[in-house]
């Protein structure tokens, strides 16, 4: 498009002069040398709380600091730390810490928590009240070479004490992170990744980090065939990981887009799955539904084409993937547990029973439940979830009967909705039951 001048204005977008009101409304200016340089978003210090019942979003007290890309990690006390983010002007903060407390609806900024940490950075709530992990992967901004390295964050004294160990340390922006296998057993994932900003460095690497040892170090876990950005991470009920899409350049660029997927089991062997169809990079998501199915959605590549010339579109597609736990060799549907009656409402150190049948009558060995776990509902954003976890309950068995143990550490099970599914000795899932434990 051509017009008599074109203007930057103060929020970046290239303007078209010379335009009728008509054209105006669908042309626009685009440039991929100015696309690619990083911007000076600004941050708002507005705060929500969203109604999965009614869809809507309910104004809460507003944060100390506007912030742009910042990480909310969810604590064992029902409170939630936020860190990071850009300012109102676009800076990176300077470590600025702030609680939020949903009894009040107001926040605590801790300036005793201050640390400086880069914008959407992967910081988890370990097993131990206190003590939170940052597992190196971020999203956006911060400075390159600074407050990047994975460590272990004493909330008592506010001292950080590092993990060595991982690999490709300067390829941790847009890598992911996830547990690995239940909660309980604090073995943390680090999942591929690239170079600070628009770089074209990727890597495949996958370390693991067990943060029950006495002094933690990553170890080499296993390789993805390509370097890989934006790798969507989904713990299974059998405590497996379900790695999938990604792009092996920066937002997809130069038509790089992975279309691969994989399950990672627990001992760190990849096992191919079926090709997901759809690219999938920046702003992409994989959720795991209460049927034991998963759906990836969304995707925000910067271009169109191979050749970096067309201008990219978000992507509004979305598949499902069926895991070949849910089917026989044959490709028949295989019988799965069914979980009926017991609480929908639970309490940590409580022991609560549940009746376990099966789908297909002809299949009694399907209901021979191996163990119970609970999941946390997806909260993805930028290709890591921080609050992801699968908590395993203790049980007994009495014919049809399974009864569960709630952990009574709130590290471990915070409060909140959870997926229960039972899963049988052939990783089989039920359909899960939604129960809330408070």
């Amino acid at each position: 498009a051509t017009g008599s001048d074109g203007v930057w204005d103060r929020n970046d977008h290239y303007l078209i002069g010379g335009l009728s009101f008509a054209q105006q409304q669908n042309l626009y200016g685009f440039a991929p040398e100015m696309a690619l340089k990083k911007k000076e978003y600004q941050g708002i210090d507005a705060a929500y709380t969203f109604n999965p019942w009614t869809e809507t979003y309910t104004a809460v007290g507003s944060m100390g600091y506007a912030r742009w890309y910042p990480t909310l990690t969810r604590l064992p006390d029902g409170k939630v730390m936020v860190l990071s983010g850009l300012d109102g002007a676009g800076r990176i903060l300077d470590g600025q810490t702030e609680i939020y407390d949903p009894a009040t609806g107001a926040w605590t900024e801790r300036d005793d928590l201050r640390r400086i940490f880069p914008t959407y950075p992967a910081v988890f709530q370990t097993a131990t009240p206190g003590r939170l992990f940052f597992s190196g992967p971020s999203t956006g901004w911060g400075p390159a070479e600074e407050h990047r390295d994975p460590g272990i964050w004493n909330l008592t004294d506010n001292s950080f004490q590092l993990v060595p160990g991982l690999r490709d340390p300067n390829m941790l922006e847009t890598g992911s992170s996830t547990w690995l296998g239940p909660v309980q057993e604090q073995r943390l994932l680090v999942v591929g990744g690239g170079g600070v900003g628009d770089s074209e460095l990727s890597t495949g690497r996958i370390d693991l980090v067990d943060l029950k040892a006495a002094q933690p170090v990553f170890t080499p876990l296993a390789m993805l065939p390509k370097g890989t950005r934006y790798p969507n991470l989904v713990p299974l009920p059998s405590g497996d990981v379900f790695i999938t899409n990604g792009a092996n350049d920066y937002r997809g660029r130069g038509d790089s887009n992975i279309l691969a997927a994989y399950v990672l089991d627990q001992q760190g062997a990849l096992h191919p799955m079926a090709d997901p169809t759809v690219g999938r990079d920046y702003h992409s998501t994989a959720v795991l539904l209460p049927s034991g199915q998963i759906m990836t959605d969304g995707s925000n590549p910067l271009f169109a084409d191979k050749k970096n010339t067309l201008p990219g579109k978000f992507e509004r597609r979305i598949e499902i993937y069926t895991p070949p736990y849910l089917f026989k060799p044959d490709g028949s549907t295989m019988a799965r547990p069914v979980v009926t009656g017991g609480p929908d409402r639970i309490r940590r150190g409580e022991t609560v029973s549940y009746t376990v049948g099966t789908s297909m009558a002809a299949f009694p060995d399907a209901a021979e439940v191996k163990s119970v776990r609970l999941l946390t509902p997806a909260a993805v954003t930028h290709v890591t979830d921080t609050n992801a976890r699968v908590v395993d309950l203790p049980m007994t068995r009495t014919d049809s009967v399974v009864s569960v143990t709630v952990p009574d550490n709130p590290a471990i099970a915070p409060s909140g909705y959870y997926m229960l599914f039972a899963v049988n000795s052939a990783s089989v899932p039920s359909v899960a039951k939604w129960v809330h434990l408070g």
